[in-house]
């Protein structure tokens, strides 16, 4: 049995005590029962697999684009050849895992009603906290943002621009970006802090970074960013700088904001996921305005004839199959590189292949769900007094390419 397109394989229970065969089995089955149905994000991410042996690193490539070509062949002489450029994407395996202790847990029958609630609880658990962490790499590392009050896109007196990093200075670090004169970016120190810098085009395209802080200087602006990016930018390096500041309680997904997120996804070369759709994932609290729309449609009217669909998917919109999650990206106004479960904007994630990535594992490195009870050679237990209960998974996700990854933000 498999978590979701091979993600998540067989689990494995680990135990001191007297667990028959039959009820680990049971167990294994209950827990990726709940795994399955939580998750969302993470199956429609690229999976990578990681040998065993290999070590905790792990290199994705992310391809630059290639441009058409504008003349035909000289009959008779081969063309130079096009160099294919890119830039690795390096990650470092991550261990996760939680467990819970329990007074006298386990029983010797067959079926334990208290250890199946459990081991449901842990499978729940495990999901939403795979997902968050992929949430939050791709939210703060790999998106193109969009608020969904784009009239005022473009403008530095309001809370979206573009621009091209300037190299005149030696302010071009991996953490510092230069990027233009005050005029052009905004004159108010401070006013991009918590928003998002996206590279679109250039050194570190397909990459987004949170603001950490904005100088407006005297002639020229910079920014600095939470987190390095992968390479100093430079001359080439274009980029979209957004905030959420600003966002009200009006401020709700249309049919024209989703029509200018697929806009952008085409526009960026966004190749559709394998059933030819683009997909966005977002909060029930957000898919509710959408669905009072004539043009929604949903999933119970295509249900019988589409080839796939997708683990909580609720229908289709302006040609974008939405899939409803409890748990996306949330912070509160302007604090993005903050994750808050309560927070009032929403970064709607609109996807295509391969936007972002995980790992993956052949062989005996699965997740597991773990029992362990009291026995004889227990020494932390000397009484025998508790069993516990938990899972634990090796995995790290990646953002590979923010210009296939638009995050609309929203407010409710």
């Amino acid at each position: 049995m498999a978590w979701h397109d091979d993600f998540w394989g067989n689990t494995y229970q680990t135990s001191t005590g007297n667990v028959n065969f039959g009820l680990q089995i049971y167990y294994d089955r209950k827990f990726l029962k709940r795994a399955i149905q939580e998750l969302r994000l993470v199956p429609l991410g690229q999976k990578r697999p990681l040998p065993m042996g290999s070590g905790k690193q792990i290199r994705f490539f992310r391809y630059d684009t290639i441009d058409p070509s504008t003349s035909a062949l000289t009959e008779g002489i081969n063309p130079n050849a096009t160099v294919v450029t890119g830039q690795e994407v390096n990650a470092t395996l991550e261990e996760w895992g939680a467990f819970s202790q329990h007074s006298s847990l386990v029983s010797n029958i067959h079926i334990d009603r208290k250890l199946n609630g459990v081991v449901d609880l842990w499978g729940e658990q495990a999901a939403e906290s795979v997902d968050l962490r992929t949430w939050k790499e791709v939210a703060q590392n790999g998106i193109w943002p969009i608020r969904v009050d784009s009239l005022t896109e473009n403008d530095p007196t309001s809370y979206s621009v573009n621009g091209t990093v300037v190299t005149e200075t030696t302010l071009n670090s991996t953490t510092v970006v230069c990027v233009g004169t005050s005029a052009s970016v905004g004159s108010s120190n401070d006013w991009w802090n918590g928003g998002i810098l996206e590279v679109y085009e250039g050194t570190n395209m397909g990459q987004s970074r949170v603001v950490s802080d904005y100088s407006a200087g005297t002639t020229v602006a910079t920014i600095t960013v939470a987190s390095a990016f992968e390479a100093s930018c430079d001359g080439t390096s274009k980029f979209r700088l957004v905030t959420t500041a600003g966002l009200t309680a009006g401020d709700i997904p249309t049919y024209d904001s989703f029509r200018e997120v697929v806009a952008n996804l085409k526009a960026n070369r966004a190749m559709p996921m394998d059933n030819g759709y683009y997909v966005a994932l977002m909060h029930p609290f957000v898919t509710a305005d959408l669905m009072s729309d004539s043009t929604w449609t949903g999933v119970e009217q295509y249900r019988g004839s589409a080839s796939k669909i997708y683990q909580g998917e609720v229908g289709k919109f302006m040609g974008v199959r939405v899939i409803e999650t409890t748990r996306p990206f949330r912070c509160a106004a302007n604090t993005h590189g903050t994750y808050s479960a309560t927070g009032n904007v929403y970064t709607n994630l609109f996807l295509g292949r391969e936007a972002f990535g995980i790992t993956t594992f052949p062989g005996k490195t699965k997740p597991k769900i773990i029992i362990k009870n009291p026995g004889p050679q227990d020494t932390s237990n000397p009484l025998n007094r508790f069993s516990t209960v938990g899972w634990r998974l090796d995995f790290v996700p990646k953002a590979l390419n923010a210009n296939w990854a638009i995050g609309l933000f929203t407010y409710h």
